[in-house]
């Protein structure tokens, strides 16, 4: 089995390639670490969310919103309902029987992408506050 490539996304708007070891117990514990979680949630991105993984605290032990998380769901989604927090990683989408697998060049370059264009004030992400979750 080979090493998976991630993007992990902090609060603050940091963005870093990370591999983590393919899906065995040292996956999830170097998720966790990641995330600093003992439990995390898995959001499946992409109109049928097939496009990539976002993995999360599903306890939101950092009480600090992720707007940036926040935005880069409702991108791959066109919707989003409700706020994520603290540091997130993106993945690949799952293979027929559920394995994780690296994030693909093509969501890597969104997810970038996007990053750049909220930094750059082209894409806020204040609307996402202001929605009723």
């Amino acid at each position: 089995m080979t090493d998976l490539r991630t993007l992990v996304v902090t609060p603050d708007g940091e963005i870093e390639e990370k591999w983590f070891p393919a899906p065995t117990e040292d996956f999830l514990d170097a998720l966790h670490a990641t995330i600093n979680c003992d439990t995390a949630e898995v959001v499946r991105l992409g109109p049928d969310g097939r496009r990539a993984s976002m993995w999360v605290d599903m306890d939101a032990r950092l009480p600090m919103v992720n707007d940036y998380v926040t935005a880069f769901v409702f991108a791959f989604n066109g919707t989003v309902h409700q706020p994520y927090y603290g540091t997130a990683v993106f993945l690949g989408c799952p293979t027929t029987s559920g394995r994780e697998t690296g994030l693909s060049d093509e969501a890597e370059i969104f997810v970038r992408h996007l990053m750049f264009r909220v930094k750059q004030g082209d894409l806020t992400v204040r609307n996402f506050r202001e929605e009723n979750f």
